[in-house]
């Protein structure tokens, strides 16, 4: 039933950079597809992800970059998923892939810059705990000579790369889950502080010809500033800040900038003009969307059109190219699925208070009023992320089945904007739980569903939201599904050896700190498991390879909550599953991840 949600057959637009056409194409079958290069005569294959992929049981990869003269091919592959990559390059007219190896033998990301000479190259090493702390530099003329250019020393911020869309410089960006620090790469020896993190605050920098433009995010306000200095000084305002306005990026295309902010909740795009700031707002049939500018159908910098993804929960996606000048959409590819008619779905947003918002879909013969139907409440609430619109293959398929898909917008998550991220972490976590709460309160009091029909989930730090609700209102929750669901809080923060924890306090506090201690043992799943409770059925799922979640949280979990009553006494039943061949992010293979979902999501169908 997936695979007819998703598009078997699929290729990215053709896209000319200056000397090639590239275009990304993946058959019935594949899991990985391959790449090509057109010259204008002939096509060449200049990678064969199948063939590379071909004796792999994982192999995610993250790339490919392209050189600037369009000669080499840089990627790198996580074989397992824990995170840890092995670094390549590759010509396009030669099959043989030589692996960049770090000469301390330093587990490399998959963070990494290949320089505007088509030879310098900068990539990231993490440190024990998996935080990426060192920046290298090498080159493709001699590969075994790297020398490392930036320490971060801090253990709570993470080193990430990026280069300026012009490619003529290299940034680095160190930062944590409050502040960000901005260093200019001046060559492969020095680098320069732009931005400090003194100055509290998180930043993303660009520039277009010599004029630096840099959005600054502090005290939950966005504003836009640039400067025509070498290192960023003498800051001018662009776009001021305006109350109720999150500006979330920008992008410099062309001549102009693409804005893309939020106004209560919802994505809006404004096209700047560069040399007069005249601006206009590109609107779409539905405010409810997502963008996303593939890098790949965007090769050249410099012209005054850009290609989007648009999508959301009941729109497979629309190719549209946008002439910057003009505001002028043209439909280059409009995606349908055989079966699935857009037109016989809704998605709306449903207040649940003042500020707390639901996004929910289903079919227009569902009508809200005449429930209950069976329902389906996802949520997630940390790090200041979003669940954005976009289209999942299980959706449709709930949909069909009579289903209400819920979206709970809570705090922690960063729906409205960084104030909305702060009210719901460290010592305001407790805000996210009551959130999702009131969400089930509102389903089950307007009688859009019944407790026994209501299901929810959540996945990682969403199982984490999902574990903590499930013991404070057991009782309202038919089925909870808790997805490689961080639920051994406090013992884990506890064991700065382990990934990502130091990083994370930023998030929920150090627990070595009796306040946080106190604090999170309010609400850690592990701990508040109470054997007399009346949870719901569960499920509950993690992978052996997970360098995120470690696969011990949702076992030992598992290990207590199935002596509680219910389960003990079969009135209810709790489930384990725990993949031995997956990280994080469950397989890479395409069709071994609709397996994957289909389980899950026939868990969720089947419930009763």
């Amino acid at each position: 039933e997936y695979k007819n949600n998703i598009l078997e057959d699929y290729d990215t637009l053709p896209t000319k950079n200056i000397l090639f056409t590239y275009q990304y194409k993946i058959k019935k079958g594949e899991n990985y597809g391959k790449y090509y290069a057109n010259d204008g005569c002939k096509e060449i294959v200049i990678m064969n992800c199948e063939k590379i992929a071909k004796s792999h049981k994982y192999w995610n990869m993250t790339g490919p970059q392209f050189s600037n003269n369009e000669q080499i091919i840089l990627f790198s592959v996580d074989y397992v998923g824990n995170d840890e990559n092995c670094l390549y390059f590759k010509k396009y007219n030669d099959d043989k892939i030589n692996e960049i190896k770090n000469p301390n033998k330093l587990r490399i990301t998959n963070d990494f810059v290949l320089a505007k000479d088509s030879n310098t190259i900068y990539y990231t090493t993490m440190d024990r705990t998996g935080r990426a702390n060192k920046v290298w530099v090498t080159t493709i003329n001699d590969i075994k000579k790297h020398t490392c250019i930036f320490t971060e020393n801090d253990d709570v911020y993470n080193v990430i790369l990026s280069k300026t869309g012009n490619s003529e410089h290299i940034l680095i960006y160190t930062g944590s889950n409050d502040y960000t620090e901005v260093i200019l790469v001046e060559n492969i020896k020095e680098t320069k502080i732009l931005f400090s993190r003194k100055q509290k605050a998180l930043l993303s920098v660009d520039k277009k010809g010599s004029r630096w433009y840099i959005l600054f995010e502090k005290s939950n306000k966005t504003k836009i500033v640039y400067s025509d200095e070498t290192y960023c000084t003498n800051l001018k305002s662009w776009i001021q800040y305006k109350p109720g306005i999150a500006i979330e990026y920008f992008i410099i295309q062309g001549d102009f900038m693409i804005v893309g902010y939020k106004f209560d909740g919802l994505l809006k795009i404004k096209i700047l003009k560069l040399c007069d700031k005249k601006e206009y707002e590109i609107k779409f049939d539905s405010n409810i969307f997502s963008l996303h500018i593939s890098g790949m159908e965007n090769l050249n910098k410099n012209t005054n059109e850009i290609l989007v993804y648009y999508n959301n929960f009941i729109v497979k996606g629309i190719k549209i190219r946008i002439n910057l000048e003009t505001g002028k959409q043209e439909i280059a590819k409009n995606y349908k699925l055989k079966g699935f008619n857009s037109d016989d779905f809704i998605q709306e947003r449903i207040r649940v208070d003042k500020k707390l918002v639901m996004t929910v879909i289903r079919k227009k013969s569902v009508a809200l009023s005449n429930g209950p139907h069976p329902c389906l409440i996802e949520g997630y609430g940390a790090y200041g992320s979003t669940i954005d619109p976009s289209f999942d293959v299980e959706i449709p398929s709930l949909l069909k089945r009579g289903f209400v898909y819920c979206i709970a917008h809570i705090r922690g998550g960063g729906y409205y904007n960084t104030k909305w991220y702060k009210e719901g972490k460290m010592l305001k976590k407790m805000n996210t739980f009551k959130d999702f709460i009131k969400c089930i309160d509102y389903v089950l009091d307007k009688r859009i569903t019944t407790s026994e029909e209501l299901r929810i989930f959540g996945r990682s730090a969403g199982g984490l939201l999902i574990g903590a609700v499930s013991n404070m209102v057991p009782e309202k929750i038919g089925l909870s599904v808790l997805g490689v669901p961080f639920v051994d809080v406090i013992n884990t923060m506890l064991d700065d050896k382990l990934n990502l924890t130091t990083g994370e306090y930023t998030e929920w506090g150090n627990p070595k700190k009796k306040k946080y201690f106190d604090y999170m043992l309010k609400y850690s799943p592990y701990e508040n498991i109470k054997l007399d409770n009346k949870y719901p059925n569960m499920y509950i799922y993690g992978n052996l390879e997970d360098s995120r979640v470690s696969y011990w949280e949702p076992l030992k979990y598992y290990a207590r909550i199935k002596k509680s009553n219910v389960f003990c006494s079969k009135q209810k039943q709790v489930h384990l599953s725990i993949n031995t061949d997956f990280g994080h992010s469950q397989s890479s293979e395409r069709y071994a991840e609709l397996r994957e979902t289909a389980i899950i999501q026939s868990v969720i169908i089947d419930h009763k």
